[in-house]
């Protein structure tokens, strides 16, 4: 017989008990040998000269003595868990008699029910109280044939133990040995959260694993996640529609319902897009990024929406039903208890590090993205923890260089991120601001800036560069024919000078490093002119990662806010321009712009929810 995981216990063997009183019929051997002549001995009690007599069915026990055995009975069906056969054999030492469907019928009129049955079903809808196994599951486990090799280990020790002769005084009355299969080592998921306290707990428990499952499904089935090399960057964090979410926040914090209204709508529809299709570059947005954004901004209720929305979305049709259950049970967490979203964020951040290093290293690029948001996620900016990852992020710099060369805007763009990372935690080094200047030197070397007539600071309005004709000559290029990356790696590198110097209490070198950020630009954003130019020269990829780093720094309020009253054109673009950019343009518009960055990725193909199919 095979017995599911919920039976581990039965295995226990009771103290031996003495029957209280003898009677013939019930010291007879449970099994009959049959003699050497074929036929079969009669009983001890029988007539010697008469045929065999046969046992007459037992009579039903008295009400009395099911009451008087009830607690009994209780613990080794309920508590012990034991089935119905062990229970029948066991109580016969009691001196207690009844077949199982009497005790069928006994459990019934107790409202006893230990499994999920069609009447526990029936009781529970009709309002009738049940009483159920303590502490055991109410589903039936699926039962599995154990592997070759166990299932023979399993018949030796059978055989040992029918071998072993019982104590006399119980050897009438023992149940036949039964071999059970081996039990694994890790406890099965269901087990594992019924062994949780409370509903929070068993939610959340439910959600992680669903993590779990779909990050090893990712990697068995995505090939970019098994052969892209450590210094590049897997598509597993797309930010397309999370800054959607966050306008909308901003502009209900500034009073302005109307639009952030019209851009959570569109927020909405987005979502929908990215679940009918192939979700493993939003995966950890939808159940990492967004609770921290929404809790952020203190707007749970608005959460609760969206989950709801798309509960309702799976119940219609989604693609794959093992999401929809990890949606609902977040649902319900959220719903349930909103406190406890903040243990499970830190939470589900921590285990995606873990399933990461695990699979792609420790200090591989998505991991080393994953242990920075994590720090952000559970609030744990403590000195040694930050050390250890800028630490690894300056190794994975070095592997960067080597692999592109120091020169190459990939080389520039690591440094840039590595540098902001020091700055979101307030992690200033002996040479931070020398790699910040050293980082300027390598820009304007690139484009050979010169300076104005003028004693004003450098400014980026012409670029000369070697002729194409190779006279020696110089020509002067326009301001279009700057790389925004390049542009945008000056102004961060001044921007992080000025916040240094903040920090160092030097307010004059701070201010001039202040305005030498914002020279060149229309407004005092920068950031977001560079986000639309690349758009519209269809660069989604870096537009989307320089987007990444921007609201990362916002988060730790190392940049400003967007005033959208002031940047309307920005407000304009995420309204009106950018869904319809994102919907329309080809996957392959740019031409294979994807290494510019370094990271990796296919040439000519973005990691965006509708092309990734």
């Amino acid at each position: 017989m095979e017995c599911g995981p919920g039976y581990a216990i039965a295995s226990a063997a009771l103290p031996s008990i003495q029957p209280v009183h003898h009677v013939a019929w019930a010291e007879r051997p449970v099994v009959n040998t049959p003699s050497s002549d074929g036929t079969t001995p009669t009983s001890a009690s029988s007539s010697s000269d008469g045929p065999p007599l046969h046992d007459p069915p037992p009579a039903a026990p008295a009400p009395l003595d099911w009451e008087a055995h009830k607690q009994v009975i209780k613990d080794l069906y309920m508590g012990q868990n034991l089935n119905l056969n062990e229970v029948v054999e066991r109580m016969k030492a009691y001196n207690f008699h009844a077949t199982p469907r009497m005790y069928k019928a006994q459990f019934a009129r107790w409202t006893w029910s230990k499994y999920n049955c069609k009447r526990m079903r029936r009781d529970l809808s009709s309002g009738k109280a049940i009483e159920k196994s303590t502490g055991k599951s109410c589903h039936r486990v699926k039962r599995q044939r154990p592997a070759k090799p166990a299932r023979k280990k399993d018949c030796a020790s059978s055989q040992k133990t029918q071998e072993a002769s019982p104590p006399a005084e119980i050897a009438t009355t023992a149940p036949a040995p039964m071999m059970r299969r081996s039990q694994y080592p890790q406890l099965s998921v269901l087990s594992y959260q019924v062994a949780h306290a409370d509903d929070g707990t068993r939610f959340m428990q439910s959600v992680l694993t669903d993590i779990r499952n779909h990050v090893y499904s990712f990697f068995s089935r995505k090939p970019e996640w098994q052969k892209s090399s450590g210094t590049g960057l897997i598509s597993a964090y797309n930010y397309a529609f999370y800054d959607s979410f966050r306008i909308a926040m901003d502009s209900f914090v500034k009073n302005e319902h109307f639009n952030g209204g019209e851009i959570l709508r569109q927020a909405f529809v987005e979502v929908e897009e990215a679940l009918q299709t192939d979700y493993s570059s939003t995966f950890y947005f939808f159940f990492i990024d967004l609770p921290d954004l929404f809790l952020h901004y203190g707007r749970h209720d608005i959460f609760v929406i969206l989950l709801a929305h798309i509960n309702r979305l799976t119940a219609v049709g989604l693609r794959d039903k093992i999401i929809g259950a990890g949606f609902a049970s977040l649902h319900a967490l959220a719903e349930s208890n909103p406190a406890f979203l903040r243990h499970y964020i830190g939470c589900a951040s921590g285990l995606w590090c873990d399933l990461l290093s695990e699979l792609r290293g420790p200090r591989d690029r998505s991991t080393l993205l994953a242990r920075r948001n994590h720090i952000r996620h559970a609030h744990a900016t403590d000195p040694p923890r930050v050390k250890a990852l800028c630490d690894d992020y300056d190794h994975l710099l070095g592997q960067v260089q080597k692999h592109w060369g120091p020169g190459h805007t990939a080389s520039r763009h690591m440094e840039d991120v590595v540098l902001l990372t020091h700055l979101n935690y307030d992690h200033f080094t002996n040479d931070f601001a020398a790699r910040n200047e050293r980082l300027i030197e390598n820009v304007e070397r690139k484009y050979q800036l010169t300076t104005s007539e003028a004693s004003s600071p450098v400014t980026p309005e012409s670029i000369e560069s070697s002729s194409s004709a190779g006279d020696g000559k110089f020509e002067t290029l326009p301001l279009e024919a700057w790389d925004m990356l390049d542009r945008n790696i000056r102004s961060n590198c001044y921007h992080r000078l000025a916040s240094y110097y903040i920090h160092q209490g030097d307010a004059g070198l701070a201010t001039l490093y202040g305005a030498k950020a914002r020279e060149g630009w229309k407004t005092d954003f920068w950031q977001l002119e560079v986000e639309t130019a690349l758009v519209s020269a269809g660069r989604l990829f870096e537009a989307e990662t320089l987007r990444r780093c921007r609201l990362e720094a916002q988060y730790f309020g190392k940049l400003l806010e967007n005033d959208w009253t002031v940047a309307a054109a920005e407000l304009d673009y995420y309204l009106n321009i950018r869904p319809s950019v994102m919907r329309n343009m080809p996957p392959t518009t740019g031409g294979s712009w994807a290494p510019s960055l370094g990271y990796g990725n296919m040439p000519g193909l973005r990691a965006l929810s509708k092309s990734s199919r």
